[in-house]
């Protein structure tokens, strides 16, 4: 699955990074689907602050790898 994930006792999150999301959006273009769908945008970082100096980090990415595969 090529995504991060935490580990903390008992308990389990998975999350994605700018790095899942280019390997997800690389899979959709290698295997002809037509795009992909997020649930929800608030979760990127649409400062900028957080995560690197870039807003909205992990729209990016996809639409990056979706434009540069096309």
């Amino acid at each position: 699955m090529k995504v991060p994930y935490a580990i903390f006792g008992d308990q389990w999150i998975g999350f994605d990074d700018e790095r899942s999301i280019r390997n997800k959006m690389k899979w959709i273009k290698d295997n002809g689907y037509g795009g992909a769908m997020v649930w929800t945008v608030d979760m990127d970082d649409f400062t900028g602050t957080f995560c690197s100096d870039v807003k909205y980090p992990l729209i990016g990415a996809m639409r990056f790898v979706l434009e540069l595969i096309m």
